[in-house]
């Protein structure tokens, strides 16, 4: 499915959850229960995850998620989203689930990314709604 033609018609919805999250990679006796995602690739397990209050200095990101069911043909959506944050100068780290695409925003580049896609378009949905 064409992106204009999934966009005709309808707005883009964006989430931000209001947690916090770390990415790092896996450590043994680390465990990964409650992670939101571990991804295994060639011998290496990445693990997101809840932040933790435990003092840690790691980065800590905020998920950006559509608030869709996307079709698993929709060609585009992460180039077109991404691209804007990339123009912006934003890294991301992207996760797909079976229904919808998430972005993973370092903390300190949220507003300016929020602010990236608004001028998409894009209406963001903010915590608690």
């Amino acid at each position: 499915m064409d992106l204009e033609d999934y966009l005709r018609g309808r707005r883009l919805r964006i989430r931000l959850h209001e947690e916090s999250y770390d990415i790092s990679l896996f450590e043994e006796g680390q465990g990964t229960e409650g992670a939101f995602a571990v991804i295994d690739y060639r011998g290496e397990r990445t693990v997101v995850r809840r932040t933790r209050d435990d003092g840690s200095t790691m980065d800590r990101f905020r998920m950006l998620s559509v608030d869709a069911d996307l079709p698993m043909d929709l060609v585009g959506l992460l180039a077109y989203l991404s691209g804007a944050l990339a123009k912006a100068g934003i890294p991301i780290f992207v996760i797909s689930s079976f229904r919808t695409d998430h972005i993973m925003i370092k903390e300190e580049h949220l507003a300016k990314a929020m602010e990236a896609l608004m001028e998409l378009g894009v209406e963001l949905v903010h915590p608690n709604e």
